[in-house]
């Protein structure tokens, strides 16, 4: 059947009667708009009930819960009509509930009510109420009571919350107070600088709103029986002064040598202007203060010291008022205050070593000049070795040099002699051919001396090249050395220098005697060297071969030249006792020699190996068994060392 507008607004004002005596506990209005065949399916735990009865019960018993403390609103309801004397009336609302003094949202409600009209009027005859909620138990309709003890809790639970952020918050500024006081203390170059971080610590105190008329950093100095005190106010900061411990500095640091942490005095009337008083009397700190009172100034009349102590001294921190709630505040920055200086400490202690090692570098630069000038005189000593090892070089030559020229001298002196009486006799010949003017002539004979004169000229003359090559070459080996190269017949310098070698040995020993030989490779070319240096390694080699064979039964040294590929070999051996495994690294080091004492500089074989290495491209190689011998080989290039100087 289809509704007037008369019908539905009947069975809304039904409809709003029945839930207004529900709510407002009209158990009476509530029990008249109720069928006798009702039934409800409730949101409450056990609010299910097939009759009129059990459902009053329950609601009587409950209307205390709900009188005044629940409503529905935002309310949209809809009516449909069943048949032709039935309705169902849904809604949806929202519902409140009175918590405390404020009317707090419950949740949201779904409701279906079936009404009958009857002779009487509209009737309920089925409510089903959806309000699903954990919280209600068996007997409730609501839990408002829990939701009021919840929100109980909840304001507790905020009201701790919100302290605990305020302390949190109160935390994080005082740890921001100090890691700036840190990062001041860490930032410090100079110790000076800690009267700098003094005036940190007022600010960061004053930043967290404690208020004070100064701090001040006071270090024991145990060895001079005072301390140090750095003093900042809001004005700025006072130079560095000492405190002498009496008074009121004796009473503190009597109280920090028995473990305290934070003493607290109050300073007032007579002890208070005798202690500024005292104050005045002190160097620095007095003048600061005088200054103070020069400009209007005026000293407290009462203050209270909170001094905090630390490992070095305390920390003095002077307010107007008692302020409790900062007694940890001042231990800590006292703790922090322990890093700072021994921040500073380590600065003093850095400071000092720069000072030690600016010291140090002065008598480094001193000892340097010292060194220097030790250096230039062991070079000039190396030089006078070299020359002397140059000098004993050319004597062991000039003994040799002496020993060959001797020979085509005797020679040019016996043939120059036997010439002479050649042409004496001659001369006696042609006086007789002028006596005998009749006579034969004795042609043959003349023939005979004037051959014999032709022959002797000759060997004059080879003898007296030969000399004047020996004395040439002597020369060249005892001329300084130009650096300049030219060419060279390696295989003639080897033989050359084998015999001087051998006779200057000779010269120097009487008893020495030596084989000697050559194995000369014919094709060897002739190779661009520096004469006078290369001459120098040669006869340094050759005597040194001399030399290990003095003590051998049957001493032999060999000279053996071959062209390798590019590079032309020379290779000197001996049969003497060897060179020691032990010092085979070691023989081409300047001054190293194993010669007696007066027989060797040690300079013979590292000027050998420097001329071939570095003046010739090439290489200087020793083999040695202990017993047996040495081969001691130059290696030289054949091409690339043409022209130019070393």
């Amino acid at each position: 059947m289809k509704l007037t507008k008369e019908q539905e607004s009947d069975i809304l004002q039904f409809h709003y009667a029945n839930w207004e005596a529900n709510l407002g506990g009209d158990m009476e209005t509530f029990a008249a708009c109720l069928d006798d065949d009702f039934s409800i399916f409730g949101s409450a735990n056990g609010e299910v009930f097939y009759g009129k009865q059990e459902a009053l019960a329950f609601y009587t018993a409950t209307a205390d819960q709900m009188k005044g403390k629940a409503q529905l609103r935002n309310r949209n309801i809809s009516i449909q009509p069943l048949d032709h004397d039935c309705v169902v009336v849904r809604e949806l609302s929202d519902l409140y509930v009175l918590i405390g003094e404020e009317w707090t949202f419950y949740g949201h409600c779904r409701l279906s009510c079936i009404s009958r009209r009857t002779v009487g009027g509209w009737r309920l005859v089925h409510q089903h109420v959806s309000l699903p909620d954990h919280r209600t138990e068996e007997g409730e309709q609501i839990a408002a009571e829990k939701i009021e003890k919840e929100n109980l809790e909840l304001r507790e639970a905020v009201k701790r919350r919100t302290a605990e952020l305020e302390h949190k918050n109160r935390e994080l500024a005082i740890e921001a107070a100090l890691e700036r006081v840190r990062a001041r203390t860490m930032a410090m170059q100079h110790s000076h600088e800690l009267a700098e971080t003094s005036l940190i610590l007022v600010q960061q105190i004053a930043a967290l709103g404690i208020k004070t008329w100064g701090c001040a950093f006071n270090i024991t100095d145990e060895a001079q029986g005072n301390s140090q005190e750095w003093f900042s106010s809001a004005e700025g900061s006072m130079p560095m002064y000492r405190t002498p411990r009496v008074g009121i500095f004796k009473h503190y640091y009597e109280i920090g040598q028995r473990g305290e942490t934070l003493h607290v005095e109050e300073i007032s009337g007579k002890v208070c202007e005798d202690h500024y008083e005292f104050l005045c009397s002190l160097p620095v700190v007095g003048e600061s203060l005088l200054a103070i009172k020069a400009a209007g100034g005026s000293f407290p009349s009462f203050q209270i010291d909170h001094v905090a102590y630390f490992k070095y001294g305390h920390l003095l921190f002077i307010t107007f008022e008692h302020v409790p709630e900062a007694y940890d505040i001042f231990k800590r920055f006292a703790r922090a205050f322990e890093q700072t200086y021994t921040r500073f400490l380590d600065l003093q202690k850095a400071e000092e070593q720069t000072v030690k090692a600016e010291e140090d570098l002065i008598k480094l630069q001193t000892e340097k000049k010292r060194a220097e000038e030790a250096l230039r005189e062991l070079k000039a000593t190396q030089n006078q070795l070299i020359q002397s090892e140059k000098m004993a070089s050319l004597g062991e030559l000039t003994a040799g040099i002496a020993h060959e020229i001797q020979n085509p001298l005797n020679f040019v002196n016996n043939f120059s002699e036997l010439s002479v009486e050649l042409i004496e006799e001659l001369s006696a010949e042609r006086k007789k051919r002028q006596l005998q003017e009749k006579g034969q002539r004795n042609e043959d004979l003349e023939d005979e001396l004037l051959s014999d004169i032709s022959d002797n000229l000759q060997k004059i003359s080879h003898h007296g090249k030969r000399a004047s090559s020996i004395v040439k070459g002597m020369l060249e080996h005892s001329r300084k050395s130009t650096g300049e190269k030219g060419q060279a017949d390696l295989n003639a310098m080897a033989e050359e220098y084998l015999r001087l070698a051998y006779h200057g040995l000779r010269a120097k020993d009487k008893s020495f005697r030596s084989d000697f030989k050559t194995d000369l490779d014919a094709d060897l070319p002739k190779i661009y060297v520096v004469s006078q240096d290369f001459s120098r390694v040669l006869l340094n080699l050759i005597s040194n071969a001399f030399y290990a064979t003095r003590h051998t039964e049957k001493p032999e040294v060999k000279v053996t030249t071959k062209l390798d590929g590019d590079r032309a070999i020379i290779c000197i051996s001996d049969n003497g006792h060897g060179i020691p495994d032990a010092i085979k690294d070691k023989i081409f080091q300047p001054f190293f020699t194993t010669k007696p004492t007066g027989e060797g500089t040690g300079l013979g074989l590292s000027l050998a190996y420097d001329i071939i290495v570095k003046g010739h491209g090439g290489n200087l190689t020793v083999d040695s068994k202990p017993g047996e011998g040495s081969i001691f080989t130059i290696s030289i290039p054949v091409s690339g060392f043409k022209t130019g100087k070393t």
